[in-house]
């Protein structure tokens, strides 16, 4: 997979026209899947230090939460466990039918792929600012990039 410029969020204050999901968008689109079977229960919003929405869904019928990490400068998500914490994100697989819900507007990213390590051609794109904290942080996977807490 070669990364987007941007993907980072560390090009957000250059003059260049980067996409954006915006959080008007994104709370329309999770909305969508509410349901019966799941709950929105919260979204975090990208701060300072990250580059990812959280979005918190609640299993109505079993109670359990199912959290799901979206890129704030591309439409790509994934399955996290409740312990991840700072920089330690533990990717899981989302469940079909929440995952089929989002998907339309969405690009779902495996966990096989997120924990998968990169190659310098997959970094070709990027900007020099997203390289160099690519660099600091001894990112070794496309999840670490991907759904970043640089700060």
């Amino acid at each position: 997979m070669k990364l987007p410029k941007g993907i980072t969020g560390f090009l957000k204050s250059s003059d260049e026209e980067l996409p954006e999901i915006g959080e008007k968008w994104l709370k329309e689109q999770i909305y969508l899947c509410t349901s019966a079977k799941y709950v929105v229960h919260e979204i975090t919003l990208p701060t300072t230090s990250t580059n990812f929405y959280k979005v918190t869904f609640v299993n109505s019928v079993t109670g359990k939460l199912i959290l799901i990490l979206v890129n704030d400068t591309y439409p790509f998500f994934a399955g996290v466990t409740e312990d991840s914490s700072w920089m330690q994100n533990n990717f899981i697989e989302v469940l079909d039918d929440l995952k089929n819900c989002l998907e339309p507007k969405l690009t779902y990213l495996s966990t096989e792929l997120l924990n998968t390590e990169f190659v310098n051609d997959n970094l070709s794109d990027l900007g020099k600012e997203e390289l160099a904290q690519i660099k600091y942080w001894k990112c070794k996977t496309f999840g670490e990039i991907i759904f970043n807490e640089f700060d």
